[in-house]
């Protein structure tokens, strides 16, 4: 779909060969040279897109997107940035925007993300439109508003008209691609074999008249956990391996069943409070899901990496065809440091840098990122990231087993619902069926 492009950079050759590129694929261009001037395009035009340089003279990127937050809170922002520690890119993130990309970077990676949002725009149409038809009802189920989106579908709240229960219900949107159905279908279907508390729980699965997918699931409150690292930074050993401990409980289940995740990462690792106890760990989105011993051909597609660059095991990068339970515990040592470190072990801006950290790389140690971790707990983290899958733990729940005997100062029920107290995750996202919040 052919979008309307503010692009907003004081360089004006990098300006220009960035409005050509996006040219390339029917999309119309308004340039400007600093913030003000991109402010006052704005202000005359409706944009779907604006691409923001950050350090710019006069107002920069940062707060012109801030203006835009509240005149154009529809427009999806990506802001390019030459900062080495990306933090201008981390701050833009956390308010709101879409996308960033670190200079230099290549036009054609631009491209893509752009035409990804478009993507997205289209989707957020279309299931408004849907939405519209149902009248705000599905079957039994009440729609409410939207609560998030994905690659392939939006998630909005709802509840059932006869039990009351809050629920979220995630509709799949790319209904001609049979991949994407496949895909959706078999989240659903393997989903529906795991009922570790740990796991999201799945209630429902259904097509609205208008051949729709779609399923409701158990609404969640409080965030994830890249929600948490990121507004209030690393956590705290024992908090860790609380965490830990339960995502390990999840794991087995589901590598007991033959199935891989695939796409452990801190946003699939929600953090809530179910049945009066907060920091309760669920596993999200098995849409990745492999079974392992399955002959079938794969419905994702052959070749392609899936997954998400910072969490890939180097053999999954080898080979995109590799199947083994060995590399959701790489997955999860990954997220481990994480947590503790507030930062993946290999970053960088092009995924391709990254899979090269992987394979080639060790992780650096948390001493030399400043952060004090138990020996034990550090030396099981870096046996979950050794390159080779033969070297790693034998099980998750081996990784359970090792956690649990670790003599580190637990982290409590009590500590983790001062937690909660002082900070309102849970409060600004409360699920309507818990009887205590963080603020009573």
């Amino acid at each position: 779909m052919s979008l309307e492009i503010l692009v907003v950079d004081d360089d004006e050759g990098l300006r220009e060969m960035i409005a050509e590129a996006l040219r390339l694929d029917g999309n119309k261009v308004t340039e400007a040279e600093d913030g003000q001037k991109g402010l006052e395009a704005s202000r005359a035009k409706k944009f779907d897109v604006l691409i923001t340089d950050v350090n710019m003279p006069g107002m920069d990127g940062l707060e012109l997107f801030q203006t835009l937050r509240g005149e154009s809170p529809n427009v999806d922002v990506i802001v390019m940035t030459g900062n080495a520690e990306l933090k201008d890119a981390v701050k833009a993130l956390h308010d709101g925007a879409a996308d960033y990309l670190a200079k230099p970077f290549d036009l054609t990676e631009l491209r893509v993300r752009t035409r990804r949002l478009g993507e997205r725009q289209r989707l957020a149409r279309e299931l408004n439109a849907t939405r519209q038809a149902l009248k705000e009802r599905l079957g039994s189920y009440v729609l409410e508003e939207q609560i998030g989106e994905g690659a392939m579908g939006i998630v909005y709240r709802a509840s059932h008209v006869m039990l009351r229960r809050p629920t979220a219900i995630k509709f799949l949107l790319r209904a001609k691609n049979p991949i994407a159905v496949a895909r959706f279908e078999r989240e659903v279907r393997l989903t529906c074999r795991l009922t570790h508390p740990n796991t999201i729980a799945i209630y429902d699965y259904g097509r609205t008249d208008d051949n729709v997918f779609f399923y409701a699931m158990e609404l969640l409150n409080g965030a994830s956990l890249a929600e948490v690292v990121t507004s209030t930074g690393k956590l705290e050993a024992g908090r860790a391996v609380r965490l830990l401990t339960q995502l390990c409980g999840s794991l087995t289940e589901a590598h007991a069943l033959g199935l891989i995740h695939r796409d452990v990462k801190p946003s699939n690792i929600h953090l809530c409070e179910r049945g009066r106890v907060y920091d309760t760990a669920k596993l999200l989105d098995f849409g990745l899901v492999k079974e392992v011993e399955n002959s079938a051909p794969d419905v994702t597609q052959e070749h392609v990496i899936l997954g998400t660059p910072a969490y890939l095991a180097p053999e999954v990068i080898r080979n995109a065809a590799a199947s083994s339970t060995s590399q959701d515990l790489y997955a999860l040592g990954c997220a481990a440091y994480y947590m503790l470190a507030g930062l993946a072990p290999f970053f960088a801006p092009l995924p391709m840098d990254v899979y090269l950290q992987h394979l080639q790389e060790p992780p650096r140690p948390f001493s030399k990122r400043g952060v004090k971790v138990p020996r034990k707990l550090e030396a099981l983290i870096f046996a979950c990231l050794e390159k080779k899958p033969e070297n790693r733990p034998h099980s998750a729940d081996d990784v359970r087993r090792e956690l649990l005997d670790l003599r580190i100062k637990p982290w409590t029920d009590d500590d983790a619902f001062r937690w909660w107290q002082v900070n309102d995750m849970v409060a600004s996202k409360r699920d309507p069926s818990s009887g205590r919040t963080a603020n009573n």
